[in-house]
């Protein structure tokens, strides 16, 4: 089937982190004048983790008397599938990248009640619970004193960090964009008159965020 003209149609190979790899496609059978479709779901080392196809046969038997030879066409489609051939229409796939970055410790408080409050409170909390007051800091320069609370601040707020993630789709002529950083998340779509050149921007895309640091994460 897969040497005949326009057997395997609307072929589309799809790269999600987690899940893998699926492939898509439609397979017309001439014989049967019917056009099935047919998707395949690949896991780690190329090994099949779903299968689907709606013809006759998957539907009454599943896979329980063989694989169909549609999807046997499909995985064979995936064997000549060049993913840098620029004149692959339906390309899609998926990146993610990710970068550690500092978050802050409080969240800044909603209005000066609320300031005062947590200002109280903190300063309830640095009392010690001895009977017996340590009076030695007070014969510390003001300065001195300054310097060593600035450095603790800076040693906690460097401790403090986010993990921000990055996934960048193409698909056809379209790429999307999204940043999730803690409960924050920004989407940005971009829309290309030719594939070639959503391909080309989706590459340039990936280059711009590992220079600025990010790493593309492998083996989800």
């Amino acid at each position: 089937m897969i040497g005949r003209t326009d057997a395997v149609q609307k072929f589309t190979v799809e790269t999600v982190a987690v899940k893998g790899i699926t492939i898509r496609a439609d397979i017309h059978v001439e014989e049967d004048r019917r056009t099935y479709h047919s998707q395949l779901q690949l896991g780690d080392e190329g090994l099949v983790t779903k299968a689907e196809c709606s013809c006759p046969q998957y539907l009454q038997h599943r896979l329980t008397h063989g694989v169909c030879a549609h999807l046997i066409a499909l995985r064979l489609r995936y064997n000549q599938y060049d993913p840098n051939n620029t004149g692959n229409d339906n390309w899609h796939d998926t990146r993610v990248l990710s970068k550690r970055v500092p978050s802050k410790r409080f969240n800044q408080p909603k209005n000066k009640k609320e300031s005062v409050q947590v200002a109280a409170h903190s300063s309830l909390m640095t009392l010690p619970s001895a009977p017996t007051l340590d009076l030695t800091a007070l014969a510390q320069p003001a300065a001195q004193i300054h310097a060593t609370t600035s450095d603790k601040t800076q040693a906690l707020t460097a401790q403090e960090t986010a993990i921000a993630y990055v996934y960048i789709t193409i698909a056809h002529k379209k790429i999307t964009i999204e940043q999730t950083i803690g409960d924050k998340d920004t989407r940005q779509q971009l829309v290309f008159n030719q594939p070639a050149q959503a391909k080309a921007a989706f590459l340039q895309h990936i280059a711009r965020f590992e220079a600025k640091g990010f790493i593309e994460n492998q083996g989800m």
